[in-house]
């Protein structure tokens, strides 16, 4: 056993019980002062022989930069913020209306453009709104409403959540806006629509021959009316 180790006679075998700041199987490693983590306040640890040295950060002192100023003293945070001292400096946590390193300046929501989906931003002086268009919810008007609920469509038809609005998406074949109407040679196709998809097929398939055209007619109604 090295560095003034005890040595422990065992059967066949020995063990080493080793003096403080020094380890291994024969007591031949020095462990430094570092390994138990002694520097406070993020303070660098450097390795000495059987000790260790703390480089510590500007502020702090102390053979573990322990010593730390009390840096929230006199409110260095401004309007209402609350200070945090962490020993090796100090944090700001400011309300949502200020911002800054000591929360110094006030924060123009408005401006910033957090009111959204086209919501109308006021200003508050201390704090804002958002006037929400139809649809929309939320602080910051960025949750969208749903319209969809357990009756809104009849059964086998899939909700689809719109803006102010919702579309049933029907089974195959069937069409209309409630789904009830079969669909035929008067089949609704919706155009321009990429909320509302549809697909039909005719129920009987029907023989085309050999032809080398076909003519396909379409009765075009708008949705809304145009004066």
């Amino acid at each position: 056993c090295m560095n003034g180790a005890v040595c422990i006679d065992g059967v066949n075998d020995f063990s080493c019980t080793c003096k403080p700041g020094w380890t291994g199987k024969r007591c031949e490693t020095d462990n430094g002062g570092c390994d138990s983590l002694p520097c406070l306040n993020a303070a660098q640890c450097i390795d000495l022989f059987q000790d260790y040295f703390c480089v510590c950060p500007s502020g702090t002192d102390g053979k573990r930069c322990q010593v730390t100023p009390e840096r929230c003293v006199g409110n260095p945070c401004m309007n209402g913020a609350t200070c945090q001292d962490y020993g090796s400096g100090l944090n700001c946590t400011c309300s949502r209306d200020f911002i800054g390193v000591g929360c110094q300046y006030e924060f123009d929501a408005c401006d910033a453009g957090l009111c959204k989906n086209g919501a109308t931003c006021v200003d508050r002086g201390p704090g804002y709104e958002c006037v929400c268009p139809p649809g929309y919810t939320g602080t910051n008007c960025d949750q969208d409403i749903q319209d969809c609920t357990s009756s809104s469509c009849p059964p086998g038809a899939t909700c689809i959540d719109l803006t102010n609005d919702f579309y049933c998406k029907c089974p195959f074949n069937l069409t209309g806006e409630d789904c009830r109407k079969v669909i035929n040679i008067d089949y609704e196709l919706y155009i321009n629509d990429e909320s509302k998809a549809s697909s039909a097929s005719l129920a009987t398939p029907f023989e085309l021959g050999e032809p080398t055209s076909f003519t396909i007619a379409f009765w075009v109604q708008f949705s809304v009316q145009d004066d």
